[in-house]
C-alpha cells in the first residue's frame, strides 16, 4: 500500500511539474511573438485587405494607402501593356492599375491582349502617385498622360493580376478553341497586322518593326502635324502614323490629305523604329510642340504610310 501511495504522490507531482513547465513555454512564446510583432518594419506588416471596390479606393484612398488590396472591375481604358483604368462607377475617375510587367494574356480568348471591358482581378498595393516613387518602385517611365491626370491619386501597383473576357470579345467555344487564332487576336509572323490593338499591346514594340500593316476603317484620334495623326479605338489606344511619301515639286504632300479626328481612314504602311526625339524634330515636327514631340519616344515605333484614304470621299 505504502509503494502505491507513493507511485500516486509521484505522479501526482509529476503532472504538476509537467503543467508548470508546459505554462513556462507558452510564456515565453507569447512573449517572443509579441516582441517579433513589436519588431517588425511596416513594410513586414503591410495590412491585407480583401473585397474592396475600385468606389472605395477612389472615394476613402487614405483607408487603403500602403494596404494590399484585392480588387476587380471593368477594364476602362488602356495606357499600354503595362497600365490601365479601372472602372470605378464613379464620375470623379477611374483607378489606375499600373505593372511592373506586361500583363498576361486572356487565355480564354484566344491568347489575346487584355481589351476595354475585359474583368480584371488584381491583388496589389495602393499607393498615392508621385512620379518619382512610383517609376522607381515600377521600374519604367510613366506617360506623360498618365502623370497628369493621375497626379497624386491613388493607383494600384498590381503584384498578380488574372483577366476573363467581357463584352470587349467572347470566350473561346469548343466549337473554334482548336481554330488558329484570328490576325485580330494574334500577330502571327510574316502576317499583316489589322488590329491596332496587337500594335499598343505588344510589350517588345521595336519587335515589330519591318512588319506590315492593313487597317480598314480606323479611327483618327488626334492630328498633330501636317501629315502625322494618332489612330486607334481611344485616346489611350493609339499608334503614331507618319504620311511620308516623298512630294515633288508639283505635288507637295502637305495638304495632300486633309485628315481630322474622329474621321476614319484606310491605309496599309510599314512599322519602323522611331527616331530619336531631335530626328523625329527635323522629320516631322515642324507643327509639333515639345509634349507632343517628347510623348514620342514612349511610342517606339510609328507606322509609316505613303497614301492615305478617308471614308465618304
Amino acid at each position: 500500500m505504502k509503494l502505491s501511495n507513493t507511485n500516486k504522490k509521484g505522479s501526482g507531482n509529476f503532472g504538476k511539474t509537467i503543467f508548470r513547465r508546459s505554462g513556462a513555454i507558452m510564456l515565453m512564446l507569447s512573449s517572443f511573438l509579441f516582441l517579433t510583432a513589436c519588431g517588425e518594419t511596416a513594410s513586414e506588416r503591410v495590412e491585407k485587405v480583401g473585397g474592396v471596390t475600385a468606389r472605395q479606393v477612389i472615394e476613402n484612398p487614405a483607408n487603403y494607402v500602403g494596404k494590399t488590396v484585392t480588387v476587380s472591375g471593368d477594364v476602362e481604358e488602356i495606357w499600354g501593356p503595362r497600365a490601365f483604368n479601372m472602372d470605378s462607377d464613379v464620375t470623379v475617375g477611374e483607378l489606375l492599375v499600373i505593372g511592373r510587367e506586361p500583363f498576361p494574356q486572356v487565355a480564354a480568348a484566344g491568347n489575346r491582349a487584355y481589351v476595354v471591358s475585359d474583368v480584371a482581378t488584381v491583388t496589389g498595393v495602393v499607393r498615392l502617385l508621385v512620379t518619382a516613387d512610383i517609376e522607381r518602385e515600377i521600374g519604367w517611365d510613366l506617360d506623360p498622360q498618365i502623370e497628369a491626370e493621375f497626379n497624386a491619386k491613388p493607383v494600384l501597383i498590381a503584384q498578380t493580376i488574372s483577366f476573363r473576357a467581357g463584352a470587349g470579345a467572347a470566350p473561346m467555344t469548343n466549337a473554334n478553341a482548336n481554330a488558329a487564332p484570328s490576325n485580330a487576336n494574334v500577330a502571327q509572323t510574316g502576317d499583316e497586322i489589322t488590329d491596332v490593338l496587337i500594335i499598343v499591346a505588344e510589350p517588345n514594340r521595336p519587335s515589330l518593326v519591318g512588319r506590315r500593316v492593313r487597317f480598314t476603317n480606323v479611327k483618327v484620334q488626334d492630328v498633330v502635324g501636317d501629315r502625322t495623326f494618332y489612330v486607334g479605338p481611344s485616346a489611350s489606344q493609339r499608334m503614331f502614323v507618319a504620311l511620308e511619301e516623298e512630294p515633288s515639286p508639283n505635288s507637295p504632300v502637305e495638304g495632300k490629305v486633309n485628315v481630322n479626328p474622329g474621321q476614319t481612314v484606310s491605309f496599309t504602311g510599314t512599322i519602323v523604329a522611331m527616331p530619336t526625339v531631335d530626328e523625329a524634330k527635323k522629320r516631322f515636327g515642324r507643327m509639333m510642340n515639345d509634349a507632343e514631340l517628347n510623348a514620342l519616344k514612349n511610342q517606339q515605333i510609328y507606322i509609316r504610310t505613303d497614301k492615305v484614304n478617308i471614308a465618304g470621299k
